[in-house]
């Protein structure tokens, strides 16, 4: 009769052998399939959707200035004339604004007359020292006393040059009492009037120059894509609907509005003429019709093969292959993705990480929205275990 410490022993091996045996069935489940695997998975299909894409699409916008300056004096001083409103056109070194110039023009007076007694001074003092150096030469002074007047020609000079620049200074203080414009251009708006007291680099007026009109529109993100650095496209104006410009994109602000999620956009206008003003309202025309129809599928049914982005085809004959897209954007309702497709094919929108191609498939295709809530908790248990590469 086998003792009893030799029936535990036996026991024990079976139940080791069992538990390796259960082992090596959940490794095997765990590993992928096999390209020659038969196995027929379930699968949840949906219909592929084309998105609504429009031939034409138009952004509104507005025009503005790729440059708006606003202009100031340099002096301090009380605004004498304002021969400027908003909205004149002015052109390079016309008047825009002018100070009292009573005031620099006495320090300019000023400042010359240093300047020539300070020649006056240097002068003089250079006779001395040729004097004084003829005396040397002759022994009737010491060198003490040459460099004593040496100097004071030196110190005279200086005198001299310090009273120049000082004088070049009130000159071109008195020159900037004169607000002149820079270039052809347009004055928006005045911030000052007549009589009123201004300090150094307070705004007198903004100016507007010519050249850079561009318009600016606001994108929604998920449309961002249309655009880039340096990307043409037309727009039109209310105003004049019967001229279309060429513009080219000259940036994208990377950060969306945190109240409207849309993206500024700025497009600088190449053609644009004297009827291009300020303000008008425009839109920028993006022409799609040559584009790749776009196709609305589940963000889990974009899956990946040989190293690029793919939705899975279901043929008639219940078998699954890759097929290659190109994901335009996510959006809430699902992936919008571009490629060899058609509006109602079935495509796996469950499962396919855990599929290869030529793949059998049980599939289930009611239509996601008509399923009830318990069918659908079912479906979403069943899609985990697929995933998982067991059978729901």
């Amino acid at each position: 009769m086998p003792k009893a410490s030799q029936f535990v022993r036996g026991r024990g091996t079976y139940m080791l052998a069992g538990l390796g045996a259960l082992l090596a069935i959940a490794l095997a489940a765990c590993e992928a399939p096999e390209e020659g695997d038969t196995s027929v998975r379930p699968v949840v299909v949906e219909p592929v959707v084309a998105v609504d894409q429009v031939g034409i699409k138009l952004y509104p916008g507005t025009v503005t200035a790729r440059d708006d300056s606003l202009l100031s004096f340099r002096v301090a001083g009380e605004v004498t004339r304002m021969p400027v409103d908003a909205g004149d056109r002015v052109k390079p070194g016309d008047l825009l604004a002018e100070l009292d110039p009573q005031d620099a023009r006495l320090a300019l007076r000023a400042a010359e007359a240093a300047v020539s007694a300070a020649e006056a001074d240097a002068r003089l003092a250079e006779a001395e020292m040729n004097r004084y150096r003829d005396l040397l030469e002759r022994g009737f002074i010491s060198a003490s006393g040459f460099e004593l007047r040496e100097n004071q020609y030196a110190l005279a000079k200086a005198r001299g040059d310090q009273a120049k620049a000082e004088a070049a200074v009130n000159r071109n203080q008195s020159r900037y009492t004169r607000l002149l414009a820079p270039q052809n251009g347009l004055v928006t708006s005045t911030s000052v009037e007549v009589g009123e007291v201004v300090s150094p680099g307070q705004p007198v007026l903004r100016f507007v120059p010519d050249e850079g009109r561009e318009v600016e529109i606001q994108v929604p993100e998920g449309r961002l894509s249309e655009f880039s650095v340096g990307t043409e496209a037309s727009i039109g104006l209310w105003a004049h609907q019967d001229r279309r410009y060429l513009g080219k994109v000259r940036e994208i602000t990377p950060q969306a509005d945190p109240a409207t999620r849309t993206h500024r956009v700025r497009l600088q206008f190449v053609d644009a003429d004297e009827r291009v003003r300020l303000g008008m309202s425009a839109n920028v025309i993006i022409d799609r019709a040559n584009e790749q129809t776009e196709f609305l599928v589940r963000h889990s049914a974009v899956g990946e093969h040989e190293g690029q982005p793919v939705v899975w085809r279901v043929h008639d004959d219940g078998t699954v292959e890759p097929q290659a897209v190109e994901v335009v954007r996510y959006q809430e309702a699902g992936a919008v993705v571009r490629g060899a497709l058609k509006a109602g094919e079935q495509v796996v929108s469950a499962g396919v990480h855990r599929l290869i191609a030529g793949q059998a498939v049980a599939v289930n295709e009611r239509p996601y929205a008509d399923r009830n809530a318990a069918e659908r908790e079912a479906e979403a248990d069943a899609g985990a275990k697929v995933e998982a590469g067991a059978a729901p």
